[in-house]
């Protein structure tokens, strides 16, 4: 499930944050009392320079928090949930999706596409890699291709080579495969059991 709230910058080609600083001069003593120091206030604006997020696009900043339980990837709130598990374990496509449902979210469809960035994501705050899961997405018969959403087909250069495979009869159902910085969808019987990432 996505609780972020994207918002623009000012500048879309430097992401900025700035604090002001104040120093304290002292300067020359008065004439009319030698002893007396006359503070002069300067104050300083320094800037500091934050990397964009290649998952954000420029110009953008994310708002938070996920909820608990569930990690940021990108602009997307994630559950991973692979065996072995301290509460689940693999399971068919439907019964991934139910679970989803049932802690209030759905199977993941990354809402900027399976990009480097993304898989880079998965790898690196969730620790996973070359493995297979079952995503969003399904096969459909009325228009005789897998799509992500109703009307949204899967991109061709989403998938792995020789993909989409088995029969176009809704059997068959959608995975993402994660290994060294890249996502392929593949496919594979609906009821294989396989590890899920809700989100």
């Amino acid at each position: 499930r996505r609780t972020s709230v994207v918002t623009d910058t000012n500048d879309a080609n430097n992401p900025t944050t700035s604090a002001n600083q104040t120093t304290t001069i002292s300067a020359n003593p008065t004439a009319a009392n030698p002893s007396t120091v006359n503070p002069t206030t300067v104050t300083t604006t320094v800037t500091t320079t934050i990397p964009q997020d290649p998952c954000i696009p420029a110009g953008q900043t994310i708002q938070f928090p996920c909820d608990a339980g569930w990690t940021r990837v990108c602009s997307d709130c994630l559950q991973v949930f692979e065996a072995p598990h301290p509460y689940d374990a693999a399971k068919s496509r439907e019964d991934a999706d139910q679970h989803c449902k049932g802690i209030g979210g759905e199977l993941a469809i990354p809402s900027r596409g399976f990009s480097p960035d993304w898989a880079r994501h998965l790898q690196t705050d969730l620790g996973i890699s070359d493995e297979s899961f079952w995503i969003g997405g399904s096969y459909s018969i009325s228009n005789g291709k897998y799509e992500l959403r109703p009307g949204s087909p899967v991109p061709a250069g989403w998938w792995r080579p020789n993909e989409p495979a088995g029969p176009k009869d809704g059997t068959f159902c959608i995975l993402a495969y994660v290994t060294n910085n890249s996502v392929r969808l593949l496919t594979n019987l609906c009821t294989t059991k396989y590890a899920f990432i809700c989100e």
